[in-house]
Order: structure tokens, then C-alpha cells, then sequence
């Protein structure tokens, strides 16, 4: 049981950092997790979230946030 409960921690993936920016932060611990998927369903008819996923007719956007 010990192991099997080991293994179920250790596949959960790890915290994210809030960002410095108090608004910011402010906005994301405020968000609607909901709400936030409903908005995303729209930009997945185009584009793709995933790390290795191909581009649609739109780019792939993983990690885009913060990127210049």
C-alpha cells in the first residue's frame, strides 16, 4: 500500500510558482477554472497545448506565456 501511495504522489505533477506580479497573481487565483476551459475549447479548434503536439491550422501555443 506504502508503494502504491508513493507512486500516486510522485505522478502528481509539481505546484507552479504564482508569477511576481501581484495583479497578475491577483487574477489567477480569482479565475474560474470553468469558465477557463469553455474559453479554451474555442482556440483548440485551431490550435494545439500540447509539449510534442503538431501545429493546426494555427501554431502549437505550449509554453507561450512570458515568451517575447
Amino acid at each position: 500500500i506504502v508503494a502504491a501511495l508513493a507512486a500516486r504522489v510522485a505522478a502528481q505533477p509539481a505546484p507552479v510558482a504564482m508569477p511576481a506580479d501581484p495583479a497578475l497573481a491577483a487574477r489567477i487565483a480569482a479565475a474560474d477554472p470553468v469558465a477557463g476551459e469553455a474559453a479554451a475549447a474555442i482556440c483548440l479548434a485551431c490550435h494545439t497545448i500540447a509539449a510534442d503536439a503538431a501545429t493546426l491550422v494555427g501554431p502549437n501555443l505550449y509554453d507561450i506565456v512570458g515568451a517575447t
